[in-house]
């Protein structure tokens, strides 16, 4: 696992690395790998690089964190020089709405902060976030969570099912932007005294909105959001699943961090 850190976050693909060219050494054996990457934002960046520590042995049942398992003289400084070749189509920056998934999946984290793109900057700069999903060709526009639903008419019910990953993006982007605060509520990530968020860790959570129109309510648009905790075994959270019918949902978010 390679990672970028710095103008832009970055991970290097699986498909990006060559296949494992084994030696035996007894006892051990040993393999070499390489990674072919390119960043197209120049800058400094911290280079972190780990094994995947699960599926070798020799991590199984170590007895300190993870992270100190990164591989020997990592991390180390790397400065991505301006490019003196012509951009190619596919990652010329780009400003329109994208339209297309390909064109969104295609891009890097960029960092708000960076004083080269300050048309970039500007946009995302009262966000309140470091890094921002951008796509090399288009953009994604900003919008808070009423002004997407405006764009979506037949949403009823938004459930989002995944782990603690998944759960953070639900408490801070979705539950935070629909009710004004979290403070209190089960998604109170920002008291850290073992009760609310933390405890219900585990937990689902459920809220809806009334939304309103020139100030006069629409019954109609009553909209639902769940947030279902699901780690690694999907039997669990079906009685629940199946339990969501007023209204059933609508459009579905999956993700897993791990």
């Amino acid at each position: 696992m390679v990672f970028f850190h710095g103008p832009s976050r970055q991970s290097v693909l699986p498909d990006a690395f060559t296949s494992l060219n084994w030696t035996v050494n007894s006892p051990h054996e040993y393999a070499t790998v390489q990674a072919t990457w390119t960043i197209h934002d120049p800058g400094h960046y911290n280079v972190y690089i780990y094994p995947q520590f699960v599926y070798c042995d020799i991590w199984q049942d170590m007895a300190f964190p993870w992270e100190k398992a990164a591989v020997q003289d990592t991390p180390f400084q790397l400065t991505v020089q301006p490019s003196p070749h012509a951009t190619t189509p596919d990652t010329q920056e780009g400003y329109g709405t994208c339209t297309t998934s390909q064109e969104i999946d295609h891009g890097r984290y960029l960092s708000t902060n960076i004083s080269s793109n300050p048309r970039f900057t500007s946009m995302y700069a009262h966000s309140g976030r470091r890094f921002i999903w951008k796509p090399y060709t288009c953009n994604i526009p900003v919008r808070k969570i009423h002004e997407a639903l405006d764009l979506i008419p037949s949403a009823k019910h938004f459930m989002f099912l995944g782990d603690s990953t998944t759960r953070g993006g639900f408490c801070t982007r979705i539950w935070q932007d629909l009710h004004g605060s979290v403070a209190g509520s089960v998604c109170d990530y920002k008291t850290d005294d073992g009760t609310v968020y933390w405890d219900l860790k585990w937990g689902h959570k459920f809220t809806s909105v009334l939304l309103e129109k020139n100030g006069i309510r629409q019954v109609e648009r009553n909209v639902s959001f769940s947030f279902l905790w699901l780690a690694d075994n999907f039997t669990e959270v079906v009685p629940t699943l199946l339990s969501l019918t007023e209204p059933p949902p609508s459009h579905v978010v999956f993700n897993m961090g791990l």
